[in-house]
């Protein structure tokens, strides 16, 4: 419902401003610019001007009615002005003001006449429709060279943009309209605008928008403010989240007086601030306080995963330690059982020991590194393998060995090789009828 009324409203401004009759043309135009007010009167304003043929917007009747018409009475209600807004400020003015009382009365209805003829026949004052950075630079050019320097700090942007400023640091907004053509105005603007304390004031407590009526965004602002007066001054504070008139001044003030009516506006609204500051606070510290627990619980998640990709990797790491000594005793088993089963052929292959009486009996003794003693007969004509097989074939012996002779010491060269082909008989190498050979342990 609040959204509808402000659209009613824009609707209301756009139509008076560009003067379209069609409210479904100004719907139209308004949505193409997401109900913009100023981007939607630039934008139209723009199309027209460019639609426009030049000559017959430089010949236009009602526009030379409009501009000779505001030359010729712009002095006179200069004055009308000064009269209707004079304030007394010493005993002789106070006498001044009591007997031209009757005078006021009819000037006040003269100007009212006057006005209302003047607008029949120039229609109501519109400036054109001008860029708003350009109309605020060229406001605060203008207005520095006749007050001077010294002056609250202009806000940089359109009206709309000052409000939302205000809005977003949540302070008030002081809104002042100058009219270029009202003595108050210049007045206000060379004695209270322009005073340092008054400044000053400004300064620390407010967002500070100002524009000439004369131009568009300052005459948009104005209507929008439904201002009737000037000098004027309105200031503005955040209420239920909407930007809000709190007070206008359509008066000339002297800077303390001035001062002390907006610090009485200040304290009577200071409270929606002070409410929305703590809302705002309120909202920061809840998202903080999520934000910290979105953290804590992402920091317990990120816990909890490093545990489990910890236990993980033991688990898997166990795993593949398990299956390495599976792996590992699963080979040295079935090395065991070759070894066996090469032991069990080295010992078939060995030939039946010979009678202790055949003349080439030769009886040899080896003595293993566990310090037994093999003994066996061999004859002369078998060849040293059959004493390795018969060594190798012990379960006890080394799996890789030589067999040295004593006297003279010599490794036998006994131990098969597919290549090179038997090793030599017993004879051949020289033992006697009796020898002892003793096992060296390769793997030792």
């Amino acid at each position: 419902m609040e959204g509808e009324h402000q659209r009613d409203q824009i609707l209301a401004h756009f139509q008076e401003a560009s003067g379209i009759d069609r409210i479904e043309e100004c719907n139209r135009i308004l949505e193409q610019n997401n109900w913009n007010l100023e981007v939607a009167l630039n934008s139209y304003l723009h199309n027209s001007v460019r639609d426009r043929p030049r000559q017959e917007r430089e010949n236009s009747p009602r526009r030379n009615i409009h501009y000779n018409s505001r030359s010729l009475v712009t002095r006179a209600f200069g004055m009308i002005q000064w009269f209707r807004s004079y304030q007394p400020q010493t005993t002789i003015g106070w006498i001044f003001y009591v007997t031209t009382l009757p005078i006021r009365m009819v000037v006040d209805n003269f100007s009212s006449i006057v006005s209302f003829v003047v607008s029949f026949f120039a229609g109501p004052y519109r400036p054109a429709i001008t860029n708003v950075d350009e109309d605020m630079s060229s406001y605060k050019r203008e207005f520095e060279e006749e007050f001077g320097a010294i002056h609250p700090n202009f806000f940089e942007g359109g009206y709309n943009q000052a409000l939302a400023a205000a809005k977003r640091e949540l302070v008030f907004l002081m809104v002042y309209i100058h009219s270029p053509d009202n003595q108050e105005s210049k007045r206000f603007c060379q004695r209270t605008l322009t005073n340092p304390n008054v400044v000053n004031y400004i300064n620390e407590n407010f967002i500070f928008w100002s524009c000439s009526v004369k131009k568009y965004a300052g005459y948009s602002a104005f209507r929008s403010l439904a201002g009737s007066r000037h000098p004027f001054t309105g200031i503005a504070v955040l209420k239920n989240n909407k930007m809000s008139l709190a007070s206008r001044i359509e008066e000339y003030l002297e800077p303390q007086p001035f001062v002390n009516r907006v610090k009485r506006v200040v304290e009577n609204n200071e409270a929606f601030l002070i409410v929305a500051r703590d809302e705002r606070n309120e909202r920061a510290l809840n998202q903080t306080i999520r934000r910290e627990q979105d953290e804590a619980f992402e920091e317990s998640l990120r816990a909890d995963r490093e545990k489990e990709e910890k236990r993980q990797r033991e688990r898997e790491a166990k795993e593949r330690l398990e299956k390495e000594i599976a792996e590992r005793e699963m080979k040295e088993k079935e090395m065991q059982e070759e070894l066996k089963e090469r032991r069990k052929k080295a010992g078939e292959l060995v030939p039946d020991e010979p009678d202790p009486s055949h003349s080439e009996c030769v009886k040899v003794a080896v003595r293993l590194p566990d310090g037994r003693s093999l003994v066996r007969r061999f004859l002369r004509s078998h060849s040293l393998k059959y004493v390795y097989y018969f060594v190798f074939a012990d379960e006890e012996s080394p799996k890789e060995f030589e067999l040295v002779a004593s006297y003279p010491r010599r490794v036998l060269p006994c131990k098969p090789d597919e290549f090179e082909g038997d090793p030599p008989s017993i004879g051949d190498v020289g033992l006697g009828k009796s020898e002892t050979l003793f096992v060296h342990d390769l793997e030792a």
